[in-house]
């Protein structure tokens, strides 16, 4: 490669090749991101009936975390591990690559919706209950959830490759190793459920919504 006066490379499309090889390890968070900053951003283009809505489920939330710890683990670990076991499903699918990156958006969207709903309600108030009885939780349940896309992205573009366009069988021990991580992932779940719950017993009883 011709040498230049700079302290870097000349750009051969080599970085972009390896990027695109390792798409499958950041795809998710993309969508992840944007459906944060959608949420955010709806929160000004409500139309009354919908504004309405959000209010009652915001109001949900903060009721909810206001009970007992072991109904907050339940709710929580329902929420963040059915959204989990879809993306397990979706990596059994041969077509599951399309649909996963949907599972981190709407996830995203979501958390955004909520957090742009208590900054516009409550203000800086809101902030401080997002940042300690939310957030701690949702941040742990979002890497767990990006980790299970990235698995079920790779299992099921594995699957594609070899089904249909005749490139060998999807061995037994690659089935149970995306077994194995997924579990590993349904337990992170678990974690941010139970860091929701105590963040929530610790946490709500400073905060008047």
């Amino acid at each position: 490669m011709r040498k230049t006066g700079y302290p870097y490379k000349v750009y051969n499309g080599k970085a972009l090749r390896e990027a695109l090889q390792h798409a499958k390890f950041y795809a998710p968070a993309i969508p992840w991101l944007l459906g944060l900053l959608c949420g955010a951003g709806a929160i000004g283009r409500l139309t009354q009936q919908q504004t309405n809505a959000l209010t009652d489920l915001v109001r949900h939330v903060i009721d909810a975390h206001s009970g007992s710890a072991l109904q907050i683990f339940k709710d929580t670990l329902l929420m963040h591990g059915g959204a989990l076991l879809m993306t397990i499903f979706l990596g059994f699918s041969l077509i599951g690559c399309p649909l996963l990156l949907l599972v981190p958006f709407f996830q995203g969207a979501g958390l955004g919706l909520v957090s742009g709903y208590f900054y516009s309600v409550y203000h800086l108030t809101g902030v401080g209950y997002c940042l300690a009885v939310l957030y701690p939780a949702a941040l742990v349940a979002g890497a767990a959830l990006l980790f299970s896309c990235r698995e079920s992205w790779y299992y099921s573009a594995n699957a594609y490759e070899k089904a249909i366009r005749g490139r060998g069988e999807v061995a037994q021990n690659e089935t149970r190793l995306f077994l194995v991580r997924q579990t590993v992932y349904l337990l992170l779940c678990a974690l941010s459920a139970a860091i929701e719950a105590g963040f929530s017993a610790l946490f709500t009883g400073l905060f008047r919504l």
